[in-house]
């Protein structure tokens, strides 16, 4: 038995490494074979999660969790793997529960932690959101830390400063496009698009590449702040995301689908 136990770690960790080189697929043959051969593993179930949210599938990712947690219910990992693919699928309700349950668990569980700090934020109490980063951080330095923070008047100036520094042919057509900074998304800021609650930015509005778009209303880019600020460790990377979203967005106003984006490593 010990046998078969240090046989399914070493494979996992295989899976794993596939996973983190971007490998999910052959990651998801593996792992399809080890839910065969390990039907009872909620092991094979929580690394089958994390590989179908890599590839952004959050559906599969949620129900590989839930079956993790159906087959060890005392574990808090798939509690806490839930709450977070809950909140990229903007079910906020459904996450504070799985938090709950994730720090019931286990007060220590620093994905849970991190988890309440989004979930806070989105309830305006941005003073205890900041605690439970640094909570989580404090678990789990090397996974979590604390976001960078600026005040609203410092990120509008740095989004200045990047637009200033992009090409002339850039400003001239950004002329057409409002850049709005907001602290959170909503749905209504790109109604045609899943709403997504840990989007860095949106675009709302026509791409050039559209018939009539010369006629068309001013299209609007959104920079969503507290997000922006969550995965920045310091002032430079706020100053470098801020580039890459305002230039992602502004790709698709040029027509860009995300799959162009991510080839031109804009994503």
């Amino acid at each position: 038995m010990a046998e078969e136990s240090l046989e399914l770690d070493g494979l996992l960790e295989a899976c794993d490494v596939m996973i983190e080189l971007g490998q999910t697929q052959e990651a998801l043959i593996a792992l399809g074979r080890l839910r065969d051969q390990y039907p009872d593993a909620p092991e094979v179930c929580l690394l089958l999660g994390d590989c179908y949210y890599e590839q952004g599938d959050l559906q599969k990712a949620l129900d590989s969790y839930m079956e993790a947690s159906f087959l060890d219910s005392d574990w808090v990992e798939p509690h806490a793997s839930m709450a977070f693919c809950l909140i990229e699928m903007g079910r906020l309700k459904g996450a504070w529960e799985e938090v709950k349950e994730a720090l019931k668990l286990d007060e220590n569980c620093a994905t849970a932690h991190h988890c309440k700090a989004i979930l806070l934020e989105f309830k305006g109490r941005h003073t205890a959101a900041q605690k439970e980063f640094t909570i989580a951080h404090k678990l789990d330095p090397e996974r979590f830390f604390v976001p960078v923070r600026a005040t609203k008047e410092e990120f509008d100036s740095v989004v200045q400063s990047v637009i200033q520094s992009l090409p002339s042919k850039f400003r001239e057509l950004l002329k057409r496009i409002q850049v709005i900074v907001k602290p959170l998304p909503e749905p209504k800021d790109n109604p045609d698009e899943p709403f997504s609650p840990l989007a860095l930015g949106a675009f709302d509005g026509f791409s050039i590449r559209d018939p009539g778009a010369e006629m068309a209303p001013c299209s609007t880019i959104y920079l969503y702040q507290k997000n922006i600020e969550r995965v920045c460790r310091t002032k430079e990377d706020l100053v470098r995301e801020i580039q890459v979203t305002l230039i992602h967005e502004v790709g698709h106003f040029f027509g860009l689908e995300e799959e162009d984006l991510q080839r031109l490593r804009l994503d």
